[in-house]
């Protein structure tokens, strides 16, 4: 009877090793996290190029203008001059002034101008057209105010004044850039014309060729 009772204990013995072995050598899958509690969900955020102001159009295709920030003279070029004088926009030879922040370009002498008309043509990088919106809305251009685009890219003519001899327009090249043109008229013998048909009717033409310059650089 007694060696019979030491036979069951060591079996009971052995299958209980085993037991101990099969749970701590891998018979047994640990249970593991929610792969939700372990890794952080994708983002699902998208980055914007610029934060457009009410009202203005975002540029579908942006344009590049570095090099004529540098050089802004480049912006209208020999034979556009010349095909601006035949629609009777005579420009004077281009002189780079750097007195100002953002340099420019000037077509014209508008300390002895008398007659015909003065440009002034820059590029800005860092905001885009929403600056000029943003000035309009506050009132700092009471003047006259027309949106409107040239070959699919947004434009705004617009007058800092209340005086039809001077127009200005905005070419947005991206969200985030720009490039502006002034125009003044010195001939004092025409008479004055709303702007959508005298001084912003003249420097339509110009924007166009500003604008052709920057897509074919």
């Amino acid at each position: 009877m007694i060696a019979r009772r030491r036979l069951i204990a060591a079996v009971c013995v052995v299958v209980f090793a085993g037991l101990l072995a099969a749970c701590s050598d891998g018979g047994g899958a640990a249970p593991t996290s929610p792969a939700s509690a372990t890794t952080p969900p994708a983002s699902n955020t998208t980055t914007s190029s610029a934060k457009l102001s009410a009202g203005v159009p975002s540029v579908r295709v942006p344009l590049d203008i570095k090099a004529f920030v540098a050089e802004p003279c480049k912006g209208i070029t020999e034979p556009q001059k010349r095909a601006l004088s035949e629609k009777g926009v005579v420009l004077q030879p281009g002189a780079r002034d750097d007195r100002v922040s953002v340099p420019n370009c000037f077509f014209g002498d508008i300390n002895y101008g008398q007659m015909g008309i003065y440009v002034a043509l820059s590029y800005r990088e860092g905001e885009g057209i929403s600056a000029v919106y943003d000035k309009h809305a506050k009132g700092f251009l009471p003047g006259y105010w027309a949106p409107g685009e040239i070959a699919g890219y947004p434009v705004v003519y617009y007058s800092s004044n209340m005086s039809p001899t001077t127009c200005d327009v905005s070419i947005a090249t991206s969200d985030t850039s720009y490039a502006g043109i002034r125009l003044d008229r010195f001939d004092r013998s025409v008479r004055l014309e709303p702007w959508e048909t005298g001084s912003c009717a003249v420097l339509r033409p110009i924007a166009e060729a500003v604008l052709d310059t920057i897509r074919n650089q």
